[in-house]
């Protein structure tokens, strides 16, 4: 019986109709590292993005796409992280990117990194109608999560999922799934988790890189708002602040 090869890292990659943007995320993100996996959820795309996918699995063995109806973005996280098996779980989404090496420099950090770690902070930066915006960045060091959680509500960091690195053993000890049927699902998802460790470490973009998050006009975030969008924006900074405060 031949030995499946050890997975340090499993990058899910959820995917809805970003065609547009889907072949730079992951040409900046794909590595042929056998110790890496790829888990690319496509979620009902109506648009040429499940084609791509498929696409790169020619060239990149570690590839795995999984195509669904569509059910939404956590429910996509979710297929990811119950078929991940990696020690680490890091998710990416597929209209963002990341600087060059980015995922090879996160394998080789997480190699050595101390085993009571459950949780890293990475540096993110935004892009914007081409330009670059640094909103987050670390001094390569373990933060109390108190401080850390107060740096959020300062909005010194982000609750994005894509700016943090998770111990797979802790999420599945835990059970922890993203809720469903929910806009600002990274709201719901980071709080109980930050505030479950004793520290956060925080990684520095000259050890990393950066990931690099884009706003565009037709985002979740940037659309016209909506009755639901509006108490489900409300609803998930309730949940947040009952947790922080």
């Amino acid at each position: 019986m031949i030995e499946k090869p050890f997975i340090l890292l499993s990058v899910i990659i959820p995917i809805y109709n970003v065609d547009k943007y889907l072949r730079k995320c992951l040409t900046t993100c794909l590595s042929h590292n056998n110790a890496i996996e790829y888990i690319l959820v496509d979620d009902g795309s109506t648009d040429d993005s499940l084609k791509i996918a498929k696409d790169y699995t020619k060239a990149y063995k570690n590839i795995v796409v999984i195509h669904q109806k569509n059910m939404g973005l956590s429910a996509a996280r979710n297929t990811g992280l119950k078929s991940a098996i990696g020690k680490w779980i890091y998710f990416i989404d597929s209209d963002d990117f990341v600087s060059e090496k980015y995922i090879d420099n996160m394998y080789n950090l997480l190699k050595k990194v101390d085993s009571k770690i459950n949780l890293i902070n990475l540096p993110v930066k935004k892009f914007i109608n081409g330009k670059e915006i640094e909103i987050q960045n670390g001094n390569n060091e373990l933060v109390k999560s108190m401080n850390f959680a107060e740096s959020i509500l300062n909005d010194d960091r982000q609750m994005g999922v894509w700016s943090y690195v998770f111990k797979n053993r802790y999420l599945k000890k835990k059970k922890i799934l993203f809720k469903e049927g929910f806009l600002f699902e990274d709201q719901y998802y980071m709080p109980p988790i930050i505030c479950d460790q004793d520290n956060v470490y925080e990684v520095s973009s000259d050890l990393i890189g950066y990931y690099y998050y884009r706003t565009r006009k037709n985002s979740i975030s940037l659309s016209k708002p909506t009755l639901k969008k509006v108490i489900d924006k409300v609803n998930a900074e309730m949940y947040k602040n009952n947790y922080f405060y």
